[in-house]
């Protein structure tokens, strides 16, 4: 399954992950987006057998001093979509008219404790010196679990570079247009 997001093509392996869904493209999402403003969502909901994943896109490549700002908040930004996601799936299952069984798949994982939830952060940046991205990539994981602590401990900050799913999702850098 290939999806493209910010510039960057995503390949999920068919042999790993049941489900993709392009989230915040969904007709589901829509629905929300426009009843309620403000509402945010992640960019994929994937699943494995016994695995959910929220997974957000940011590509700040070549718009180093523009990201700044953005990336300052960004923490927050990502647990509101993930609260907002969460319920987006819940009002899929009880309202929507075509992907009803696959809100109810994710739900299901979702409520299985033995599931694990894993929520990721996909964020490309212009590369800097070496220690100085590990060390803002580090940060930044940090701000994340703190905020979404609440839901779950499994959150990480991956990239291209950094992806330890490597073996089940790659990218490439689409060229810019």
């Amino acid at each position: 399954m290939e999806f493209k997001e910010s510039r960057v093509l995503f390949k999920f392996d068919e042999n790993y992950w049941l489900k993709v869904i392009k989230y915040d493209d969904s007709k589901d999402y829509h629905k929300v987006s426009d009843s309620v403003a403000g509402t945010k969502g992640v960019d994929f909901v994937a699943s494995t057998s016994n695995q959910i994943y929220l997974i957000e896109i940011k590509n700040y490549r070549s718009h180093r001093i523009l990201s700044k700002s953005k990336i300052k908040e960004l923490d927050l930004q990502l647990a509101q979509k993930v609260r907002d996601t969460l319920a987006g799936i819940v009002g899929g299952i009880r309202n929507s008219t075509h992907q009803q069984a696959d809100w109810k798949h994710f739900l299901e994982l979702l409520i299985d404790t033995e599931c694990s939830l894993h929520i990721l952060l996909w964020m490309e940046e212009d590369t800097p010196p070496g220690k100085l991205q590990k060390s803002a990539r580090g940060i930044m994981s940090r701000r994340l679990k703190q905020r979404l602590s609440w839901l779950s401990s499994n959150v990480m900050v991956i990239n291209k570079i950094n992806n330890p799913l490597e073996e089940f999702l790659q990218a490439e850098f689409l060229p810019d247009t």
